[in-house]
């Protein structure tokens, strides 16, 4: 017995190591840090290319779906341009009452110009202005409770520091999905008006 209680530790370090992948490689978008206070933090950021697409349905059909469309853009092998890089986060948000958006951030080194047109009509293209934003970061598995208790935060933590919220909260999502929950990264994301 007291052979397997010195083996859980190295297993437990063997499992960890396979579900949280180093994620050094993948690209996240450049900002800059304004304020921090624990896991609330206010930046800004700059003008994104990103690739969006728009579902109707459930947050998790919808995340599966749009996942599937816009995947199948970056990772298109049948063009010269070859594929796009994965970045992370993926950013989601409701649009309207039944539809939710799905944006994947493009990699710096494109533009708009040497960007691929994607094939799927349902995929486009767009530029978001550089914005400040404030955001709250958590770990766990981001279900729907989860994301509305973090948005409370983020908006009383908006109110504490005089700020004022521009638009609605927008989900960010960091990690593969085979990450487990204690292991993985997300943040809901709020832009707020300059100072």
């Amino acid at each position: 017995m007291s052979n397997w209680l010195m083996v859980l530790p190295a297993l437990a370090i063997v499992v960890a190591g396979v579900a949280h992948p180093t994620q050094a490689a993948v690209e996240e978008p450049n900002y800059t840090l304004v304020r921090e206070d624990g896991d609330f933090e206010i930046r800004d950021y700059p003008t994104l290319i990103v690739a969006e697409t728009t579902e109707a349905g459930d947050r998790r059909d919808v995340s599966n779906t749009a996942f599937r469309r816009l995947a199948g853009y970056i990772f298109e092998e049948d063009r010269p341009e070859g594929e796009i890089e994965m970045t992370a986060p993926v950013l989601m948000a409701p649009q309207g009452s039944e539809e939710t958006y799905m944006q994947f951030v493009m990699p710096e080194r494109f533009d708009m110009q040497t960007l691929p047109t994607p094939e799927d009509a349902r995929v486009k293209l767009q530029e978001t202005p550089a914005r400040r934003v404030a955001a709250i970061r958590y770990s766990g598995w981001a279900g729907d409770d989860d994301l509305a208790d973090k948005e409370a935060d983020l908006r009383t933590c908006i109110t504490s520091q005089g700020l004022e919220p521009v638009g609605q909260a927008e989900w960010a999502f960091y990690n593969p999905p085979w990450t487990l929950g204690p292991w993985r990264r997300n943040e809901v994301l709020i832009e707020v008006s300059a100072q």
